[in-house]
């Protein structure tokens, strides 16, 4: 858009950059400087918040119908892995979550729920369930086993990242509302091969080939340009 501006009003030389350096995310400082003190005691699920004012702007959605149907539909999937794996659940809240309707919820069925922290939550995590968040990428850079908790609740524009994740990730998936079908030996393979195409995702998007924190990337160019 800058450029073809600037082709009709070249005097205004808006679109002013020289060249564009590309450092590594604050999520590759954080699981470097972490990734060797890591209990895996859990399985954490990243919550979306189900009332997220992004769905509902988008799309006409029925949250009567999903109000009644999301949070059973979800426990039931959240109680079914903690018996398989044997490890108790997490719901790390997102931060526009409602926390007393939550706990209200999963509480009595001795499922912790908790808001703030989700960074360290995940990386205690053994097994991280999600729709889809930003949040994973902590997930991803820590090699953590992934499962993609897909729903057609909250629309097309939902499913269509929750897609996204899922495909390009490699992840397993599970529809809540059919729940687990998978024994614990299929899950096991199916995430472990999940973890496999991490490295190819996260060669794309490291900036550099021997690991070098952003703040340091930002001195070196900086000082690449101090004559």
């Amino acid at each position: 858009k800058f450029h073809f501006f600037e082709k009709i009003f070249p005097f205004f030389n808006i679109f002013n950059i020289k060249n564009i350096y590309l450092i590594n995310s604050k999520h590759i400082d954080f699981s470097q400087r972490l990734k060797n003190h890591l209990p895996q005691d859990k399985i954490v699920f990243i919550d979306g918040n189900y009332k997220n004012d992004e769905f509902f702007f988008r799309e006409n959605l029925d949250i009567k119908k999903i109000e009644q149907n999301y949070f059973i539909y979800l426990s039931k999937v959240l109680k079914k892995l903690e018996s398989i794996f044997q490890k108790k659940i997490e719901i790390a809240l997102h931060p526009s979550s409602d926390e007393k309707v939550y706990k209200e919820f999963f509480n009595k069925l001795d499922i912790q729920v908790s808001k703030g922290n989700t960074r360290k939550k995940i990386y205690q995590a053994y097994l991280v369930l999600f729709h889809e968040s930003s949040a994973i990428m902590d997930a991803i850079f820590l090699k953590k086993k992934i499962v993609s908790l897909s729903t057609d609740l909250f629309g097309k524009y939902h499913s269509d990242r929750v897609r996204f994740y899922k495909e390009k990730l490699k992840l397993l998936s599970i529809d809540i509302k059919e729940g687990v079908k998978l024994s614990k030996k299929d899950i096991l393979q199916k995430l472990e091969a999940g973890i496999v195409t991490y490295n190819q995702y996260l060669e794309n998007i490291n900036s550099e080939k021997n690991y070098l924190k952003s703040s340091e990337k930002v001195i070196k160019v900086l000082k690449s340009h101090i004559n």
